[in-house]
């Protein structure tokens, strides 16, 4: 399968020649179970698994972002409404989680950090696909 990916506003393409990459030969893995080695640290901030399905304005494209909500096997929405708060996620592949289709919604306030790892324990190929949406509340 080929995915088209970063579809843009014209302006940010011309600045920075990133709109509309192709990734060719795709090969989503058929067999997605739910991924178990994630480690959560937080501060100031509320998470669920309760992410929206809007589509996006800009960004994956309809391919990508369709396959990510149809195969999931984490969904994170992590929402902010204090002036600063940190969020650190650590996804750590072994043999039992080698496949992340990742959806993740941040709703926030104010200032948030995020920081998102990825660990392996094997030398073994691992397959991460990841949706993020960001949404500023206005108050």
């Amino acid at each position: 399968m080929d995915i088209k990916v970063n579809e843009t506003p014209v302006r940010t393409s011309r600045n920075f020649r990133i709109n509309n990459l192709q990734i060719e030969n795709v090969n989503i893995p058929e067999n997605i179970v739910k991924f178990e080695n994630i480690e959560i640290t937080q501060d100031g901030t509320e998470i669920s698994n309760d992410v929206s399905s809007n589509k996006l304005v800009y960004g994956n494209g309809d391919i990508l972002e369709n396959n990510v909500y149809n195969f999931a096997n984490n969904t994170l929405k992590i929402t902010s409404n204090k002036n600063k708060s940190n969020v650190k996620i650590v996804y750590t592949f072994d043999d039992e989680n080698t496949v992340l289709v990742n959806n993740i919604e941040l709703v926030a306030q104010k200032d948030v950090n995020v920081v998102i790892v990825y660990n392996s324990k094997q030398i073994k190929n691992v397959f991460i696909m990841v949706l993020l949406k960001l949404k500023q509340i206005q108050m």
